[in-house]
């Protein structure tokens, strides 16, 4: 199945199918895994140097819950300074050829690629509908590119 083109006053646009939107979320979550699993182990190393074992597990969960927070944070600016930035994409979306745009495909501000990372959260509810509707809707969009009002689309073969 190929990516659905639409002619525009500015040339041939290609929206992004669902798997390649899919494949490149996976790469993404791979490397946040990694770096997400090294500051997890942070709160270990440092439950070491504790001599109490019921202080150190104490102090393990309150820094792993700074953890999922700092994490969560992490994500939602992340996402947005790579898609708001000259590349407009994160590194999966880049290796997978994909950037994120705005409903008028130029490049989107930071305050909607943040608009749109935060309403990932929107479109994974409910069974994960806002994310299938990409596979549905005439320009291939979420919920939250719906939300942001931006398009994931083919990257331009002069850029």
């Amino acid at each position: 199945m190929s990516e659905l083109c639409a002619d525009t006053e500015k040339g041939n646009v290609c929206y992004a199918i669902f798997w390649r939107r899919t494949a490149a979320c996976l790469i993404d979550y791979c490397i946040l895994g990694v770096l997400y699993g090294m500051l997890n182990l942070s709160p270990i190393v440092v439950a070491r140097s504790w001599t109490s074992s019921y202080a150190a597990l104490l102090n393990v969960i309150a820094i792993l819950n700074v953890v999922a927070i700092l994490g969560t944070l992490a994500v939602a600016l992340t996402y947005p300074i790579f898609e708001c930035s000259s590349l407009q994409a994160t590194p999966g979306k880049l290796a997978l050829g994909i950037i994120v745009t705005d409903i008028n495909g130029q490049r989107a501000s930071y305050a909607r690629a943040l608009a749109r990372a935060v309403s990932i959260n929107i479109s994974s509810n409910v069974l994960g509908i806002g994310l299938l509707m990409v596979i549905w809707t005439a320009k291939k969009q979420g919920l939250h590119d719906m939300i942001a009002n931006c398009l994931v689309v083919r990257r331009p073969a002069a850029q």
